[in-house]
């Protein structure tokens, strides 16, 4: 065997062992749209991004203006999370086939119930 089979080979039992001590796992990947936060959209997203950059700001540089304008917008971030989700509970009861029993799965959700079938 000459210098080029041998590391072919050094290089095989190398994979197989690595493949051996650390095996492949599959993962079930999610759907884009959870459950969860079918309210959660871009322009949140981008408020989300603008509210870190506040922060971020007003910790740096500590000045009063920074930390009013901070509290503002987390102010304004909170009232349309608030509104996001209103929205989409309003659109699930109303494109529900059975409305009353989507509003208690909702309720029941906010209040940490386990949802009926």
């Amino acid at each position: 065997m000459n210098i080029e089979e041998r590391f072919e080979v050094f290089i095989c039992v190398l994979e197989q062992a690595l493949l051996k001590s650390f095996p492949e796992k599959n993962y079930l990947e999610r759907s884009s749209k959870s459950k969860k936060n079918l309210w959660f959209d871009e322009s949140l997203r981008l408020m989300r991004e603008q509210l870190k950059f506040l922060s971020e700001v007003s910790k740096q540089y500590n000045r009063a203006e920074d930390l009013e304008n901070y509290r503002r917008f987390t102010i304004q971030y909170k009232q349309a999370i608030k509104n996001a989700k209103k929205v989409a509970n309003d659109n699930a009861i109303n494109t529900a086939r059975n409305s009353t029993k989507c509003m208690w799965n909702i309720i029941n959700q906010k209040r940490g119930k386990k949802e009926r079938n």
